[in-house]
């Protein structure tokens, strides 16, 4: 019997921007995907004037279940544009987006009646090089989670009909402490500085019983961190990790200074995200490899421009 009839049609879509360093590392592990490829269809999607992506693409021999849609130019570069722009093109019974399954997604599909959930795996990402770059990389992410809170309580009423007062209450749980802990910190600084000696509590206008009971509820906090991070390195099986940890305290700071970054450029250029380059250890060649295609029938299935819709 031949079981692949009874299979669903699935879509992968997949946006790129600037990203001909993992191209190749790309194709290939996509060709592992464990799926008969008549039922496959893998989109890569471009930025029209993403010269560097395109090239790299023109020098590839794509299998016939790859294709590729150009996006038309536009203010915005993020991903809901490009992934709402193929969608169009898709033809799967089930469509998958790969690298992009964030809050606002997540909360979008909530309002919509969806759910998400998540899959018992274990997703390995490329690290920053440098403190620089950790900083714009995680101002990205910060400023995306303070535009997804300030635009869905846009309608607070709204929100709370759609999600209902569970799911209503864990939104505000989830967002509000991940976005005021690192803009309110350094006002608990002023605390650390008292419990350093730093700073005398008379300044302050604290009772020496108030001083004590911040300072313990801080160490406490620390203690729960720290043993958080253990478990943590311990349970992923990196126990190596474990003499960073205290380092944690520099990565807060750094957090802080990312959070600052984030609502400047909010209000300043909202539109801007700050891209992550990929792949700095990746050659644009296959790089001893093997030819990840088991097919001899190589195409460009599908090239669209901006005139072709």
């Amino acid at each position: 019997m031949n079981k692949a009839k009874f299979l669903r049609r699935i879509t992968i879509l997949i946006p790129l921007l600037e990203e001909p360093r993992i191209l190749h590392h790309l194709l290939y592990h996509l060709q592992r995907l464990d799926y008969p490829r008549t039922h496959l269809e893998v989109m890569l999607i471009l930025e029209d004037g993403d010269v560097e992506t395109q090239t790299a693409l023109l020098a590839t021999d794509l299998p016939s279940w790859c294709c590729v849609i150009t996006v038309p130019k536009g203010r915005v570069k993020t991903k809901p544009r490009p992934l709402n722009f193929a969608f169009g093109f898709s033809s799967g019974d089930i469509i998958g987006v790969l690298d992009a399954e964030d809050a606002d997604l997540g909360l979008r599909l909530s309002r919509a009646g969806l759910r998400c959930a998540l899959l018992d795996s274990k997703t390995f990402e490329e690290a920053t090089k440098t403190p620089r770059t950790w900083i714009t990389q995680r101002s990205r992410w910060q400023k995306g989670y303070i535009m997804t809170y300030w635009c869905h309580n846009r309608s607070p009423k709204r929100l709370l009909a759609d999600l209902g007062i569970w799911r209503w209450v864990g939104v505000h749980a989830l967002f509000v402490p991940a976005i005021a802990t690192f803009l309110f910190a350094p006002l608990f600084w002023i605390f650390w500085c008292v419990a350093a000696g730093l700073m005398a509590r008379q300044d302050l206008a604290l009772s020496h019983g108030y001083s004590n009971a911040i300072g313990a509820l801080f160490a406490l906090a620390l203690l729960v961190d720290g043993a958080i991070g253990v478990m943590a390195v311990e349970k992923s099986g990196h126990k190596g990790l474990k003499r960073w940890l205290p380092l944690q305290l520099v990565y807060f700071a750094m957090a802080t200074l990312s959070a600052y970054k984030a609502l400047y450029e909010l209000i300043v250029n909202r539109f801007y995200w700050a891209k992550t380059a990929h792949g700095d250890q990746f050659s644009q060649s296959w790089g001893g490899l093997s030819s990840p295609y088991v097919a001899s029938d190589f195409c460009f299935k599908r090239v669209t421009k901006a005139e072709d819709k």
